[in-house]
């Protein structure tokens, strides 16, 4: 009886783990109290294991990580309010900083207790495939072309279409999530070694690139176009062999290629202007006074005042975002900078490249054998590293949730234990 109970909270957990981590991908950032339910459930499922000392995984390694981040993220509270903060900055903190990070480590200790390797795919590539059809549809909405979504929906996902002279922009929650699946689907494509290749995969991808165009977004075009560099180091820390970095030039040159013959068609049909392309892109680079130029001077203005502790979380500058959270930036780096402090940066620089430098130890130990999948979702927290930059993705549970591979990796230890994304390696 006892094992039949815990059959059934391992199929439980396994439906629920799917239905929350496809929602984070699909619609991060919205529906929290649809999600809250699973979410409690799947933390409290695996008590059971638990208990009856089935759980296979040793918890200590990522606890102590996001037990240290929330106490970095602690400390810059404290300074926050010292300093006088606004209260509703301090509670938001509180709840990203140092409430989040302790639930992500429990709830990826609970994902990593079971086999979510051949979930954790056929879940990217899913989300991939819904995210342009949302996007695809929303511009069609949006142009006249029948109607698919309510406000609700719209407010809910923050699903905006902007129709500029050259170019379309999609601003939606979700579009956040392609920088994970670009990174994911990439490298899972280029450097999984079976020989048959893997057809939905290359599908998800291809829709994956589709959209990133259609949403006219430059720092995930960026990204992609930079992909070689994310996947190399990816590559390198993982230890693959040569002919994986060989693979990934490869790929580069044939998605280079592809996008430009595209490109020139576009160009060659009156689709789209030369002169209006290139200025969407070298207009990232002019000091025109635009939003996150503005953002930048001031943010780094601000450091420098209190360069050695920050603000503190919840400190603002002249320059304001949003009237409803003025201390929330799009240029997430500088604003850590701004909020923490060199003390608190360097704090987090030894936290997240020690994880980096654990995973390229187990990575070269012999015994080790990293599967695919834990791979590709490493290469996908590089490039939602990278999309952050210039913008707040790591403000958010879904996003944090996707990050939390990186200590996880980091804790599967040589002879011991293996995290139980497995794959075929």
């Amino acid at each position: 009886m006892c094992m039949k109970a815990m059959t059934i909270n391992r199929a439980l957990c396994v439906l629920f783990g799917i239905l929350l981590i496809g929602g984070a991908f699909i619609v991060p950032r919205a529906y929290g109290l649809q999600k809250l339910p699973i979410l409690l459930l799947l933390l409290a499922l695996p008590l059971v294991d638990l208990f009856s000392k089935k759980s296979s995984v040793g918890m200590a390694r990522p606890i102590l990580f996001f037990s240290m981040f929330a106490a970095i993220n602690a400390l810059a509270l404290s300074v926050g309010v010292l300093y006088g903060n606004p209260d509703q900055a301090i509670i938001d903190g509180l709840r990203l900083g140092v409430i989040f990070p302790i639930v992500i480590a429990l709830l990826w200790t609970s994902l990593a207790d079971f086999n979510y390797g051949k979930y954790i795919n056929g879940i990217v590539e899913l989300a991939a495939i819904c995210i342009l059809v949302i996007i695809s549809l929303g511009i069609l909405q949006e142009i006249g072309v029948g109607y698919f979504y309510s406000e609700t929906f719209l407010e809910e996902n923050s699903l905006r279409v902007g129709l500029h002279e050259g170019y379309l922009q999609v601003t939606s929650h979700n579009v956040g999530s392609l920088f994970f699946i670009a990174g994911y689907l990439l490298y899972y494509v280029v450097a999984n070694k079976r020989e048959k290749m893997n057809i939905r995969s290359v599908f998800a991808l291809l829709c994956t690139l589709l959209a990133a165009m259609l949403s006219g977004r430059r720092a995930l075009q960026v990204a992609i176009f930079l992909a070689p560099v994310f996947l190399i180091f990816t590559a390198k820390i993982f230890a693959e062999k040569k002919f994986i970095i060989r693979r990934i030039v490869k790929l580069w040159l044939i998605v280079v290629l592809g996008v430009a013959t595209f490109l020139v068609y576009l160009f060659l049909n009156g689709y789209l202007y030369v002169d209006d392309f290139v200025e969407r892109f070298t207009g990232l680079f002019e000091d025109d006074g635009g939003a996150r130029t503005s953002q930048a001077a001031s943010l780094f203005s601000a450091f420098l005042s209190n360069p050695f502790f920050g603000s503190g979380i919840g400190g603002t500058t002249d320059v304001i975002r949003s009237d409803d959270a003025p201390w929330v930036y799009e240029l997430t780096y500088l604003q850590l900078l701004f909020n923490f402090g060199i003390v608190g940066v360097a704090l987090f620089a030894v936290l997240f490249f020690s994880e980096i430098w654990r995973i390229g130890c187990n990575a070269r130990c012999s015994h080790m054998n990293y599967s695919i999948e834990v791979k590709a979702m490493f290469s996908g927290a590089i490039f939602l590293m990278f999309g952050a930059a210039t913008n707040p993705y790591l403000g958010s549970f879904d996003f944090m949730l996707m990050m939390g591979i990186i200590p996880f990796a980091a804790d599967v230890r040589c002879g011991r234990r293996r995290l139980q994304v497995r794959g075929v390696t």
